[in-house]
């Protein structure tokens, strides 16, 4: 089974990609704030990407794929720091 981490995956656009991955018979798990739910059948992870040790609690993960759908440069930075050597 294929594992994708969704760094959001609640909002419009990145909610849509986790109901596509999940469609396709991958394991989703989003990580947002909590603001809004994640899509039926995926698991949602609550972190605040503007704190140090957001990524803390999916980075003992190997995922198959990490999507970042962020107009933010330091967030997708962090992501590639923190989550780089878990992703294929």
């Amino acid at each position: 089974m294929t594992d994708v981490l969704i760094l959001g995956g609640t909002g419009w656009l990145s909610g849509r990609i986790a109901a596509h991955a999940l469609g396709a018979g991958a394991t989703v798990t989003c990580l947002a704030r909590g603001g809004r739910p994640a899509p039926p059948g995926a698991s949602l992870v609550l972190a605040d990407r503007d704190e140090d040790d957001a990524y803390d609690v999916v980075s003992g993960t190997d995922w198959d794929h990490v999507i970042d759908i962020s107009s933010r440069a330091d967030h997708v930075a962090a992501a590639v720091r923190a989550l780089g050597d878990r992703a294929a």
